[in-house]
This record gives C-alpha cells, structure tokens and sequence, in this order.
C-alpha cells in the first residue's frame, strides 16, 4: 500500500461521519415535532373548552411556550429597539406580548375545529439558525390559510420570532406601523396606539361570541 493509499484510507472513516446526515436531519424537523405538538394541543382546546374565555386562556398558555416574544418583539422595532432605554423596553414588551396573543387568538373560535397540513419539510438557512415550517389550516366553511413559523435557537430549544399568515409577516407589519409611529409621534403615542389595538380586537372577539 502506497503512502497515498495508507493517507486515504486513514480519512475514510472520518469523511463518512462527515458525511451521513441522520442525526443532523432529526436536529432540523425538531421545530416541526414542536408545532404539531402545538396544534394538537389547540385543536384539543377548541373543541372542548367550555366557553370562550377558558379558551382564549388556554390558547395563550400554550403561546408563552413555543414564542419567543421578546425576540419577536424587539425584531418588530427593528433598530429603533436601540433607541429605548430600559424602562420603555419594559413597558413596550409588556404591550406587545398582550397584542401579539390577541392577534393569534383570532385565528380561532371555540367549537369550530380545524385540520392541518404541512406544505414542506423544513426549511433552514445556511447558517443552521434559522428555521421555518410551512402549514396550511383548514377551518369551518374549508376557509384556508396558510400560516408559516419561523424559528430561531436561542438555548436548546426552538422557539418562533415570526409568524407568516398568507404571505404577509406579522412582524413586518408590525415594523412598519410602530415605527412610523414613534419616529412621527414618540414613544408615548406608540403605546396608546398599541393598547387601543387590543381593545379594539378585545371588542371584536366579544362580538362574535
């Protein structure tokens, strides 16, 4: 055996376990495994939570585990984030966490159970830190939407930064809006105007029960 042979032969070993990709492929689909962890749970809720108030309690339990709602926060103040000082910070993610249950809760109603699908596997960046996982619900009346994840790893595990609900990204609109107000208005006016869009969809959801 020539020494270039001997070389080759030493690396194989270690270019196979480069090479095979199964443990990799269960770290990637972790984020699924979570949202359909996340959507039985739901679906369990809607059909049997006794009325509409014990549902929209339950349905924000389980957000506070698989959101991340700072990061979700601070992404929809893009680098005006940095312009707050850590009293305003407080009461910013205070406001936005309640906005933000309220304008997922809206998706469901009590009673009216939906069925899920998956439009791809998962879907990483180059980097390995990003992720999305593509659904499509299925509501009463076969009303479709679809509605993408995107997750990120701050710790050990997955949690969402964003939410994509037939294309438009929550956070996005989120930006655009908060930010032309506190460039416009101040940071004052921001939180009003957040606070009066929860009401606002607090008022919408007591009409339709």
């Amino acid at each position: 055996m020539t020494p270039r042979t001997r070389t080759a032969a030493a690396l194989l070993p270690l270019l196979t376990l480069l090479l095979v990709p199964g443990p990799l492929h269960a770290e990637e689909c972790s984020a699924k495994t979570t949202i359909e962890a996340v959507y039985k749970e739901l679906q369990g809720i809607v059909t049997a939570a006794p009325d509409d108030d014990s549902m929209r309690e339950a349905v924000k339990t389980v957000m506070m585990r698989f959101i991340d709602f700072e990061e979700f926060g601070k992404l929809s103040l893009g680098t005006q984030w940095a312009t707050l000082d850590a009293t305003q910070r407080g009461i910013y993610l205070t406001e936005f966490k309640e906005l933000l249950k309220r304008t997922y809760l809206r998706r469901f109603k009590r009673g009216e159970p939906f069925k899920v699908s998956y439009r791809s596997d998962c879907r990483m960046n180059s980097k390995g830190d990003r992720m999305e996982i593509q659904t499509m619900i299925q509501s009463a009346g076969d009303v479709e939407a679809d509605v993408d994840y995107r997750f990120h790893k701050p710790g050990d595990t997955w949690l969402v930064y964003d939410i994509v609900v037939d294309e438009v990204s929550i956070m996005r609109n989120y930006r655009k809006s908060f930010i032309q107000t506190l460039q416009k208005d101040g940071f004052d006016k921001l939180i009003e105007k957040m606070k009066k869009k929860k009401s606002d969809r607090d008022e919408d959801d007591g009409d339709k029960t």
